[in-house]
């Protein structure tokens, strides 16, 4: 029995069912929770709100919703030094391109080769091998094999699928054949990065600025429904509360919280409640050492201990930057949760003063 098309397998093993061209195993997916009774939530209305900045999904379902000819290209296999990973992927039309898989002459000759597709009407997928040697002008030195899958209606009924994972982050492996009668197999791998900003004052729009640029999923919240602009994001989804802090019971566990709004009052209610947790990767409050200390204070006013009032970390971002304007505030701490990040790799961990 020959492989058909496509076929996608989850990593994560469970049955959970079949449909034509495609084998999937069960998504364990993390949820934020409901929504308190005087929430709304509102995501990306163009792009389909909450999934990555760099969502998979969403971009190939724009493509085919706008009949678009588009070339879905991967990362299928590296060897030594190379720019991406193995599952990287970008999607090319004849005028735009989605994603990267690590630019360069690689990525031109990538997208050469796509738009070559196109223009041939190609519908049938196929892989070329680029060493990153003097011959494309890299000096990397490693070498990639690349797929490159026209994105059709065969494509579409795995998109419910694929987005399950990504929004889940979980893994799963792509089996396409190729001109050549051969299978390719590429692992594509989602990691789940969410975050929660509290707060659409001047730093909270900064900070949703930086973070629209990275591979996380945010949660931005605030009172006012006017403060939030019209035009979301693609991984930025908002939720509107009467009562910020009822929201701190919704954040998923190992998530990076942030504490930005334009109240002390509010900052220090929403900080009692993620002290009740102690499931979170980091929980960061804007504000100075006075600002510190005054709240350690009311901390220890209700009952806190020391130690878990360490759990709240403020100042938040590089102090070694000392300005105040709000973009470079936003970039010392987008820098500081992507290095907490970095070492502790989706593990919760206790928070601690840093």
């Amino acid at each position: 029995m020959g492989c058909p098309p496509y076929a996608l397998h989850f990593v994560v093993p469970a049955t959970a069912g079949t449909q034509t061209g495609a084998t999937i195993s069960h998504v364990f997916e993390r949820s934020v929770g409901e929504l308190g009774p005087d929430s709304r939530l509102r995501g990306n209305d163009s792009v389909g709100g909450g999934r990555s900045v760099s969502s998979i999904a969403d971009s190939l379902q724009a493509q085919l919703t706008n009949r678009a000819p588009s070339i879905w290209i991967l990362v299928a296999a590296t060897k030594g030094s190379v720019p991406r990973e193995t599952g990287a992927s970008m999607i090319v039309s004849a005028t735009r391109c989605i994603g990267t898989i690590g630019g360069g002459h690689l990525e031109l000759k990538a997208i050469e080769h796509a738009r070559s597709m196109l223009a041939a009407v190609s519908s049938i997928a196929t892989q070329r091998h680029y060493p990153l040697g003097p011959a494309l002008g890299q000096c990397c030195g490693g070498a990639v094999a690349v797929l490159f899958v026209p994105v059709n209606s065969a494509l579409e009924s795995l998109l419910p699928a694929l987005q399950r994972a990504e929004t889940s982050g979980q893994s799963f492996q792509l089996e396409q054949r190729v001109d050549t009668g051969d299978v390719v197999r590429v692992p594509i791998a989602f990691e789940s990065w969410p975050i929660w900003v509290f707060g659409a004052g001047h730093v909270g729009k900064a900070m949703i600025d930086v973070l629209a640029a990275l591979p996380c999923q945010v949660t931005w919240v605030d009172e006012r429904d006017n403060e939030f602009p019209n035009a979301l994001p693609s991984n930025v989804r908002t939720v509107v509360s009467e009562s910020p802090a009822d929201e701190v019971k919704h954040i998923p566990s190992g998530a990076q919280v942030l504490v930005l709004t334009h109240s002390h009052a509010t900052d220090l209610e929403i900080c009692f409640a993620l002290l009740k947790r102690n499931d979170l990767a980091y929980c960061g409050l804007i504000g100075s050492a006075t600002k510190a200390a005054t709240f350690r204070k009311r901390f220890t006013q209700r009952g806190v201990s020391e130690h878990d009032a360490s759990r709240i970390i403020c100042p938040i971002g590089n102090v070694a930057l000392i300005s105040k304007h709000p973009g470079m505030i936003a970039v010392g701490v987008a820098m500081d949760l992507a290095l907490r990040r970095q070492l502790s790799r989706e593990k919760p961990v206790e928070m601690g003063a840093s």
